[in-house]
């Protein structure tokens, strides 16, 4: 998106994909684009001014880590990932905003959920665990065959029984599961 195409700068923010908000210093949501409104299925019809972590979380007091609560104290950039009450898990950063004066007016917070990227990279970290695993149970093989085809002059590899024989040993010696 150029500039030219999107001369009023509210009008460029409420495009942004990600839930957007503007928080001033005492945790009053001032504005939020449509997709902050679309997080977690909240209704935002007539909730403006009210407490951030109330409408958000439903709770009453700022969450535990927030971004916002430590920007607004330290007047810098902060990022956190937070699992919701209902579950979905958000990437959450603040970042602080200030008037022309240089004083803190309060922080605009870029919400994303990151849910489905998160159950993906645990599913992809299982599936290495259990690539790793086999991995394991076949250097073992591999191990037991050098040692048995070192301890014998016949051509070990040649012969279907032997290697079964082995293969069952290493299995059952290791207590593997193997595939």
């Amino acid at each position: 998106m150029w500039v030219q195409d999107c001369p009023d700068s509210l009008d460029c923010v409420e495009k942004i994909p990600m839930g957007v908000y503007y928080i001033d210093n005492d945790f009053s949501i001032r504005w939020a684009n449509e997709a902050a409104a679309q997080l977690g299925d909240r209704d935002w019809q007539g909730k403006q001014g009210q407490f951030c972590y109330e409408l958000i979380t439903g709770e009453e007091a700022p969450c535990e880590d927030c971004p916002v609560a430590q920007t607004l104290e330290d007047g810098r950039l902060h990022v956190s990932e937070k699992t919701m009450p209902w579950g979905d898990i958000w990437n959450l950063i603040s970042v602080p905003t200030f008037g022309a004066d240089g004083r803190q007016l309060g922080a605009i917070e870029i919400v994303s959920d990151v849910t489905a990227q998160i159950s993906e990279y645990k599913r992809a970290a299982e599936l290495l665990k259990r690539q790793r695993e086999r991995l394991k149970t076949q250097i073992e093989i591999i191990k037991y065959l050098q040692a048995h085809y070192a301890m014998d002059d016949a051509d070990f590899m040649n012969s279907p029984e032997a290697v079964t024989e082995a293969v069952v040993h290493t299995l059952e010696s290791s207590a593997a599961r193997f595939w």
